[in-house]
């Protein structure tokens, strides 16, 4: 057995992933949220009021906004379409159970990322069973591997989909989007979701998320699917910090 690597840590001691991640939400470091626990477990108890100046980096975003400046793109699709203000996340929990509710609308009482490495087996009905059942197309489009049940890719996890290649070609690359967009063969409905890199989740660069999202939608606007599409631009978690709302 191999003894496991030394975790990575940052100038202010915080433990963090080969991506930078500093959670367990991290596919390339699984184990880094409990490494994050020890690490926390291990401090001194606080004696007075903390000083800002020992505060870790990431602590100084928690409670902010990105204006037009930094994402004028995602600033432009609320100004000229529509800004779902009271829209919010099905349930306040991190990613794997509000990427089942997209698919299914529940979480089938799952509220929890599962520990780094583990995968789930699901056996409640999603909305593709009711496209099937209409006779409507759709793909899921996934920046990972779409075959691979993951917290940000569930289809793969639910025993129809364990039992059906046929299903399972519905799951595909989301390079794949802009092929199927020029060839005319778009499905009526479709998921796509980036992979980290491209995921806006702390810290990697917004910026390119919202350059990823306005690529996806450019293609669909110069395309004839634009005039009788619709498009849902969202995120998987509530927020964490702070809630927005009383």
């Amino acid at each position: 057995q191999q003894k496991p690597k030394p975790a990575l840590v940052d100038k202010d001691g915080d433990v963090v992933s080969p991506n930078g991640m500093i959670d367990d939400e991290d596919d390339y470091a699984p184990e880094v949220g409990a490494e994050n626990d020890a690490l926390m477990a291990a401090r001194p108890s606080p004696t007075g009021p903390p000083n800002p100046k020992d505060r870790p980096k990431y602590v100084d975003y928690s409670i902010c906004y990105y204006d037009n400046t930094i994402i004028p793109n995602y600033w432009e699709y609320a100004l000229k379409f529509t800004l779902c203000d009271n829209f919010f996340s099905a349930l306040r929990g991190p990613s794997r159970p509000n990427h089942l509710y997209t698919m299914a609308a529940q979480s089938g009482g799952l509220v929890e990322d599962l520990k780094g490495g583990e995968t789930c087996i699901y056996n409640f009905p999603t909305m593709v069973d009711l496209l099937g059942q209409a006779s409507v197309t759709w793909k899921y489009y996934n920046g990972y591997n779409p075959q691979v049940e993951n917290f940000r890719n569930p289809l793969p996890g639910f025993q129809e989909f364990i039992k059906s290649q046929n299903l399972r070609e519905h799951l595909v690359l989301d390079s794949q989007f802009y092929t199927d967009i020029k060839n005319g063969t778009l499905p009526q409905v479709c998921w796509i979701v980036p992979n980290i890199r491209l995921s806006e989740h702390p810290p990697v660069n917004i910026q390119n998320g919202m350059w990823y999202v306005t690529g996806l939608v450019n293609a669909v606007m110069q395309s004839n699917y634009w005039k009788n599409s619709v498009i849902i631009v969202m995120w998987d978690d509530y927020g964490g910090f702070y809630d927005h709302v009383a």
